[in-house]
């Protein structure tokens, strides 16, 4: 679980590091797309979050909640995921290979099942991400850690379930069956401050 004084000290040094290193030049208006691209521009201010909106995190972290399908793509800020992604598999059954990421702005990770025909839940990859969510690919899941720090959006994840997707959110019941499903959750830039934002469609 994410210990909201770290984060925002973690968020704080990481933003003061990029300003030192001149990376990325500047704020950037947006982040990237869902399950795909980089985050804009790396900040080169202070980003300060508030108590309750890092709370929000937190409470979606430990959110009981499954995401299913052949192949599922992350994509997500280094702070605080890069500490909240943990992969359960077995490497008898499931592999997992360093991946290449563009300009070397990001660390990926790519969990590959070995069986031909996964048919039970060990040959799955599977990632847990914080207490709660579960995410599952019967072939593979590719992940994406980005390492700048954007003061537009300096937390996010971007999940894309592609293939016979399912997802289920224990606490309410409510259930997804269809061929893509995303999954998205985000602190970012809202006038003067900063607001959690989080949705599945």
């Amino acid at each position: 679980m994410v210990v909201l004084r770290v984060l925002a000290a973690a968020l704080l040094a990481a933003s003061l590091a990029c300003a030192t290193d001149g990376g990325g030049g500047g704020s950037a208006g947006g982040g990237g797309t869902a399950g795909g691209g980089a985050p804009g521009g790396a900040s080169e201010g202070v980003v300060v979050l508030p108590e309750d909106v890092l709370g929000e995190l937190e409470a979606f972290l430990a959110r009981p909640q499954h995401l299913l399908a052949d192949r599922v793509e992350v994509d997500a800020s280094r702070i605080p995921f890069q500490a909240e992604m943990v992969p359960m598999i077995d490497p008898a059954y499931v592999e997992s290979v360093e991946m290449a990421a563009p300009r070397a702005k990001a660390i990926g990770l790519l969990l590959r099942t070995r069986a031909a025909s996964p048919m039970v839940e060990r040959d799955f990859p599977r990632l847990q991400v914080g207490d709660g969510t579960v995410l599952l690919g019967t072939r593979e899941i590719a992940v994406r850690t980005w390492l700048e720090v954007d003061e537009a959006e300096p937390v996010f994840l971007r999940v894309k379930g592609t293939g016979h997707a399912v997802y289920r959110d224990d606490a309410s019941g409510r259930r997804i069956t269809q061929e893509v499903v995303a999954l998205r959750a985000s602190i970012r830039r809202s006038g003067s401050g900063y607001v959690f934002t989080s949705s599945v469609e």
